[in-house]
């Protein structure tokens, strides 16, 4: 016999599938009626099976039915409990987010997120110094010498050097007896203290450079491992893997692995390397300084010429010149005092039309800043295209970048100062002329950049960057679509990493910020005093603690508003009603 539901061959007796569990029906005997005329019965009359009550039938679908009550009464169960678990759960979010005692009541717990606040609070006591967290330790300062602390308030490296302010890349310098070394996140002396004579600086791509007297001697591992062992007159930051080095006046490139490559020409300038290209000077008697007597042009990775020398960079009172790096495959250059961009190859792709301003130089999200002139000491600010068409009519008084699509554009009331507002890239004002940016000035702008979609800005006076809105009205904070974020009320708002901002503002005759996400929340509010160390630091995702400041005590401040200090925690209830 077999399953009618999963096919499996099961035996004649079964009641239930034995790899399904399908009842089945037992098969009931023929019975003749008339063996003469071959008419058979195969079911039972209904009087047939009142008769047998007991039979493995009856038993069966009794079962069934009992399953089948039970299996309904687990799913009611079942669905009221996971009812009432998302009333609870939205019930608790409710309440965290709407009723501060009950936030409080829950941050209040000494553990978050790796951090041991009330051992961190009574390790601040046994120091004398601390500085800012970085991966995950701060220095600290015992009896005139540094070591480290990791976030739970453990002495993580003994206070046994002179010298130690941070890490980076899993390293940081120390110095003992005078002496430079490197150590790795666990105090294990990499580079020991003493090996080299001169001084360690860190540079990129996790090496070091070994300094003695005015000469870089090596270059070394963060595993201690020497990468070069030859002297350079200097040797620059490793940029697209190739670093610019001089030796005996003489420019050379040198790649990751340490290979040095010879250049074809002796350049009196070269530049760092950006999409394989490196900008090379020759004829030039003056390295580092404008010289109308030097051409410019571009090699590649292996030292080859592949543009020539004809370009080049016009300074004077009014006119920055360009910075002469590639950008999204293009880069912009002059020629007879006209400006135009060149792709790898030298072909000319925008045309020598432009104004050369420092502005004019290179691309972003597909699109340059250009500029004509319209008249003595009059000009406007316009958008080309990676295909050379103008996009955007030069028909502004000055323009900055695009960033998170968004550039701003800036209106002159014809006496140095200026209205801002910013277009999208079909040119389309999405934000209006209602901020200010102090000074106008024609070669160059404010420098004002919409970064994960918020820009701190100026009302009324002032000015207002990427990085600060200092103004003598009040500054805030809005969105791409002019929606404000952080409103208009503060003195001072710098922007720190991962959209955090601070805001100060001037109470009691000193300047008391807070800190505040990109979305407008308030993580702690404007009570702290003193030095921001600094605003750039305030990377919660990096380094879950900050150093600040308050009352002239120093401390750390944590993502949910915590201020911890030498022996004492203040909640963020206590900051918000001053009570500290």
């Amino acid at each position: 016999m077999y399953c009618e539901n999963c096919g499996n061959r099961i035996d004649d007796d079964s009641l239930f599938c034995e790899y399904c569990g399908t009842m089945i029906a037992p098969m009931t005997p023929v019975i003749p009626i008339n063996s003469q005329q071959g008419i058979t019965r195969t079911n039972p009359t209904e009087s047939d099976q009142s008769a047998t009550p007991n039979s493995p039938l009856s038993n069966a679908y009794a079962t069934a039915n009992m399953r089948r009550g039970a299996n309904k009464r687990l799913r009611i169960v079942l669905i009221a409990a996971a009812a009432l678990i998302a009333v609870l759960i939205i019930a608790s979010v409710a309440l965290y987010h709407f009723v501060p005692g009950i936030r409080d009541h829950i941050h209040n717990l000494s553990f978050f997120n790796g951090i041991d606040r009330e051992q961190l609070a009574q390790a601040l006591l046994r120091y004398d110094d601390f500085d800012n967290f970085s991966e995950g330790l701060a220095a600290v300062k015992k009896n005139g010498k540094w070591g480290f602390i990791n976030q739970k308030g453990q002495e993580a490296i003994p206070c046994m050097y002179d010298y130690g302010p941070f890490f980076n890349d899993g390293r940081a310098i120390v110095q003992k007896d005078r002496k430079n070394g490197l150590i790795n996140n666990s105090g294990k002396e990499v580079i020991p203290c003493g090996k080299y004579e001169g001084s360690i600086s860190s540079m990129n791509n996790g090496l070091f450079s070994i300094n003695e007297g005015n000469k870089v001697t090596r270059l070394v591992k963060k595993n201690g491992k020497e990468l070069i062992n030859r002297q350079y007159d200097e040797i620059g930051y490793f940029y697209d893997g190739i670093a610019i080095a001089k030796s005996s006046g003489k420019y050379v490139l040198v790649n990751t692995k340490g290979k040095e490559i010879s250049l074809e020409k002796r350049y009196t300038e070269v530049l760092n390397f950006s999409e394989g290209m490196a900008a090379v000077q020759i004829n030039g008697s003056r390295p580092y300084e404008y010289d109308e007597n030097g051409r410019w042009g571009f090699i590649d990775k292996k030292g080859k010429e592949v543009i020539p020398c004809i370009y080049t960079i016009v300074y004077d009172d009014r006119i920055y010149g360009n910075d002469l790096y590639f950008s999204e495959g293009l880069v912009g250059v002059i020629k007879d005092n006209k400006l135009g961009f060149i792709d790898k190859k030298g072909q000319t792709v925008v045309p020598f039309k432009y104004e050369p301003f420092y502005m004019s130089s290179s691309f972003s999200e597909g699109m340059a800043a250009v500029c004509i002139e319209t008249g003595k000491e009059s000009h406007k600010w316009g958008f080309v295209d990676r295909k050379g068409k103008e996009v955007i009519p030069c028909i502004y008084d000055c323009v900055d970048y695009f960033s998170d699509g968004m550039a701003a554009v800036y209106k002159s009331d014809g006496y140095g100062e200026s209205k801002i507002g910013f277009i999208n890239k079909q040119g389309q004002l999405v934000v209006p002329y209602a901020y200010n940016n102090g000074e106008f000035n024609i070669e160059g702008c404010g420098g004002l950049f919409f970064n994960n979609g918020v820009i701190a800005l100026s009302m009324n006076t002032g000015e207002a960057n990427l990085y600060n809105g200092y103004a003598e009205g009040k500054c805030g904070v809005i969105d791409k679509s002019n929606h404000i974020i952080i409103p208009f009320i503060y003195d001072y708002i710098g922007f720190g990493t991962n959209n955090y901002f601070t805001c100060s503002i001037f109470q009691y005759d000193k300047l008391a910020y807070g800190i505040f996400d990109n979305k407008g929340n308030e993580i702690v509010p404007p009570v702290l005093d003193g030095e921001l160390y600094h605003h750039f630091e305030i990377d919660f995702k990096k380094n879950m603690l900050v150093k600040a400041q308050l009352n002239n005590k120093p401390g750390y401040v944590d993502r949910q508003g915590y201020f911890i200090t030498a022996g004492k925690i203040i909640t963020p209830k206590e900051l918000r009603t001053r009570r500290f």
